[in-house]
């Protein structure tokens, strides 16, 4: 789950901690485990990440957009972003986005290991997905793929965006 707060009087909302911060909706995915495992938020639109849901086969589905339409009192599901491509296995889908107007990057680092994985040659550069909206966060299409070039650096581990200026992270490069 994901918890949405704002600053504020309480009104009939949970108090999060010694600040003047209270929950205004919570987010629920159904992609499993890791879903909020990244978040990001632009004027009306959250995303939130989601990595290896439940285990092996892994999601597709590594993103959702949510909106909202009442200053933050409630959100509604508007898209899910799913690449136009196929990945490795390892591949940690989701594992960082991040928004900016109308643009979403979303993270797919290449794991150096992971359990579920029983082949660990297979290894990918890792990458970075961009999607655009035009209509506001109803739907978006994938713009492009921004590809590491060293296996195993994590490529897209780490994502930032600010306008058009996207950062990638790549944790382990030399």
């Amino acid at each position: 789950a994901v918890s949405v707060c704002e600053e504020g009087p309480p009104s009939n909302r949970r108090r999060l901690a010694e600040a003047a911060f209270y929950e205004s909706d919570q987010l629920l995915g159904t992609s499993g485990r890791t879903f909020g495992g990244a978040v990001a938020i632009s004027g009306s639109l959250v995303v939130v990440g989601s990595t290896w849901v439940g285990g092996p086969p892994y999601s597709r589905d590594p993103a959702f957009v949510f909106r909202t339409t009442n200053d933050g009192r409630s959100f509604e599901h508007t898209a899910t972003l799913t690449p136009s491509d196929s990945l490795k296995s390892r591949a940690a889908l989701g594992a960082a986005v991040a928004i900016s107007g109308n643009l979403v990057v979303v993270g797919a680092y290449e794991s150096a290991y992971n359990p579920y994985d029983d082949d660990q040659d297979d290894g990918d550069p890792g990458g970075v997905y961009v999607y655009r909206t035009t209509d506001g966060g109803n739907s978006f299409v994938q713009t492009c793929k921004l590809e590491g070039s060293v296996y195993d650096d994590d490529f897209g581990f780490s994502v930032a965006i600010s306008n058009n200026l996207v950062v990638v992270g790549a944790a382990y490069a030399g």
